[in-house]
């Protein structure tokens, strides 16, 4: 009987990669880890080669005789290190698959931001799952957005009772990311909250890496230039979105002499111009990408922002590219739904764009483990139920904002809308996912469709008569939210972020 070859999917995809048709037995394939993040093994070797254009490069060689990496220096260990673990999370009971792969990333700096500061703190054990998963692939910055998160000395009656990062939660992720080959970084809203040289000082002791990103959207030209001379004194490198600059007559040579600017692509009409001034200015800059989360995670729309992002970033040769998230406290975005845009812009900043189906057959095989396949499809349905923003509106409206949506919003098919939200949720009911966190998956996503579901009933209806379903549903609605969120984050600021919920209909939460 012939034994098919099942060719394993990688994500990135390598540069180039040639697959023979026989296996290297598990007494041979097995690698462990050591202290220092770097793959070991008795028939593993590392050769260390002259520097090529790209320190991250590497070649990975699996023969008769073993598993042989040649790389210029460790950074490229650890990358084919992800590569085997993508290899060997899909063996079978034959082995890994013999194989000659030479890869290099496209940008040098892949970075994920984790907005954790509004209100709402994962847990340790949460940010290392998540930096796990980032480094597997092949993401080598770990940013975290700490406005109102960390525990500043003096200013403990600001933050007693939320859920904050203090120095030694920070120094066991740091560490934990160091292992696995990211950076950790930080960032700071300077144009949200205010924050003295001392203060930044402070913040940035806590991490090893030089970039500093002093977020500052919303400020004048005038206080950039103030922020990154902060920064700077308080020993940091700055980057900073650099809003203020852009518009169609935008010359580099007004921005600040130092620091980083970062672009949006989100700028869409000035954003190659804002790349190609810059470019041609001499000056580096990074590109950036948002993903909107929430009940309905706008996939398409995160997906076109990282198109754009990562073709300026190649096209003028931006030193990298952030995808930057956050997890809002009021409507308690999905983690799940984090994912596809991980994978799509990972995809893309290494190598090339990907079709949907090999970024969810990559989610089911290193993240959600689901052997059906129907998990990541089903979040992916998930972040296509709604791309105008209305249900998440509909869900936290009072009754007088609900009818101006109800009205704003006629055109849309509420039954459209509805049939989807049910399409999504039947995949993820037939889904077997079965990491770690499965269980908490599940929850959210039942979390996310009742929440979903409630708002359409709403919008279907007259706003001021609410059935008894509709009570029961959203009683039911506050307890999971506040599970879901002990499940993967710290408890301060939940209650706070669950009494918004209940005050859509206190009179519910009376009886």
């Amino acid at each position: 009987m012939e034994v098919k070859l099942r060719t394993p999917k990688l994500l990135p995809t390598p540069k180039k990669a040639v697959w023979g048709d026989g296996f290297l037995e598990w007494s041979k394939a097995e690698f462990h880890i050591d202290e220092n993040g770097l793959p070991c093994g008795n028939f593993l070797q590392i050769e260390y080669v002259d520097a090529p254009d790209n320190p991250e490069s590497y070649k990975l060689k699996i023969s008769p005789g073993g598993i042989s990496l040649a790389v210029c220096d460790e950074r490229g260990a650890r990358c084919a290190l992800q590569t085997l673990r993508q290899i060997g999370m899909q063996a079978d009971e034959r082995g890994f698959r013999y194989c000659d792969i030479s890869d290099s990333p496209d940008l040098r700096v892949r970075a994920f931001i984790l907005d954790a500061s509004s209100g709402r703190v994962p847990s340790i054990e949460e940010l290392k799952l998540l930096a796990d998963r980032l480094s597997l692939f092949k993401y080598n910055r770990f940013e975290l957005c700490l406005t109102n998160a960390y525990a500043f000395k003096g200013k403990e009656i600001e933050w007693a009772g939320e859920g904050a990062f203090s120095p030694k939660k920070i120094e066991s992720l740091k560490k934990y990311c160091a292992a696995l080959g990211m950076e950790l970084s930080c960032c700071f809203d300077l144009s949200k909250k205010s924050a003295d040289t001392r203060a930044l000082s402070e913040l940035a002791a806590n991490f090893s890496c030089a970039d500093f990103n002093i977020n500052c959207l919303k400020a004048s030209k005038q206080d950039v230039f103030k922020y990154c001379r902060e920064c700077l004194e308080a020993g940091g490198t700055p980057l900073y979105f650099a809003d203020a600059f852009a518009s169609k007559s935008f010359d580099a040579a007004k921005l600040p002499e130092i620091g980083i600017p970062i672009f949006r692509a989100s700028d869409a009409e000035i954003f190659d111009s804002l790349c190609e001034k810059t470019s041609g200015a001499g000056r580096e800059f990074f590109v950036s990408a948002d993903v909107k989360a929430g009940l309905c995670p706008r996939l398409e729309q995160a997906k076109a922002a990282i198109d754009s992002a990562v073709s300026g970033a190649k096209k003028y040769g931006a030193r990298g590219m952030v995808l930057t998230s956050n997890f809002d406290g009021r409507t308690l975005a999905p983690s799940f739904a984090l994912y596809p845009p991980i994978a799509h812009a990972a995809a893309q900043m290494w190598s090339s764009e990907v079709p949907e189906e090999a970024v969810c057959e990559a989610l089911d095989a290193f993240v959600f483990y689901d052997a059906t396949g129907d998990f990541a499809r089903s979040v992916c349905a998930l972040g296509r139920v709604d791309s105008t923003g209305f249900v998440e509106a509909m869900f936290a409206a009072s009754n007088t904002n609900a009818k101006k949506l109800s009205a704003e919003f006629s055109n849309l098919d509420i039954d459209v809308m509805d049939g989807a939200a049910d399409f999504a949720m039947g995949l993820a009911a037939t889904s077997k996912p079965e990491s770690r966190d499965a269980p908490i998956f599940l929850a959210e996503f039942a979390l996310a469709g009742s929440m979903i579901k409630w708002a359409l009933e709403r919008a279907r209806n007259d706003i001021e008569i609410e059935s008894l379903e509709q009570k029961i549903a959203l009683k039911f609605i506050v307890s999971e939210f506040e599970n879901v969120w002990l499940a993967r984050c710290e408890h301060g600021g939940m209650w706070r972020a669950s009494s918004k919920i209940r005050a859509l209909k206190p009179e519910i939460f009376r009886q």
